[in-house]
């Protein structure tokens, strides 16, 4: 495959404006193959509440700075792959599911390989005050954070849910955090189940502090993480 064909697979693997600007000193220094996404009027939104802003399932290769959420996968959403992606400043990345009392699902969502910069959030999962559905097999793997506000969280506590979220793997995650809550585990009274956490290391942002985590409602894995991680 030639120089061309490799430019033009890339770009269409990367949704909004794909034209590098010379003048642009972001995308004078990605590597070869990269795209840079700024600024873009829509979130990067993946899933069937927002049918007509669906991005290709596979997302690879983009800095992504818009000011909203980096990507926001919803309800009906599967099969989705994020890898090398930048992401930042901006609320960050949001699996999100049981607004307005639906029944929602998403599973199989792999994030591999990104980097989050002064971003709100960093690997989350939300779901709604009476919603229904599930959320599972979800994996975060080699994720570098940078001054990130809510660098790991589950949150369940929009409201009580009755969204089942199982099987989401955390691995190889590593950065500074912006908040005293590094990683925050905060299941429904339904519960989280075969949660898998490992080789998580997450400090502060501000040298000499330190940070901490809270978990309830939450069974699974949990190995070599700092903060260390305990679960009521």
């Amino acid at each position: 495959m030639d120089s061309d064909e490799e430019d033009a697979k890339s770009s269409s693997q990367v949704p909004g404006p794909h034209a590098e600007d010379e003048s642009d000193p972001t995308s004078q220094q990605l590597p070869r193959g990269w795209k840079t996404v700024m600024h873009h009027p829509l979130d990067l939104v993946i899933g069937n509440s927002h049918a007509s802003q669906v991005v290709p399932k596979t997302i690879d290769q983009a800095i992504v700075s818009i000011g909203d959420d980096c990507i926001a996968i919803n309800g009906g959403s599967s099969y989705i792959n994020a890898t090398r992606l930048v992401c930042g400043p901006d609320h960050g990345m949001s699996i999100g599911l049981g607004k307005d009392h639906s029944y929602e699902t998403v599973e199989e969502v792999h994030v591999h390989n990104c980097t989050f910069i002064g971003t709100t959030n960093g690997a989350r999962i939300k779901t709604f005050l009476g919603g229904s559905g599930y959320a599972r097999k979800i994996t975060f793997d080699q994720i570098y954070l940078q001054n990130v506000s809510n660098p790991i969280i589950i949150d369940q506590h929009y409201g009580d849910s009755y969204v089942e979220v199982s099987e989401v793997t955390y691995h190889g995650i590593d950065g500074t955090s912006a908040s005293d809550i590094a990683i925050k585990l905060d299941c429904s009274s339904l519960g989280c189940s075969n949660i898998v956490m490992d080789q998580i290391n997450i400090v502060s942002s501000q040298k000499e502090k330190k940070v901490n985590a809270f978990c309830q409602n939450l069974q699974g894995t949990i190995e070599s993480t700092v903060p260390k991680v305990s679960c009521t």
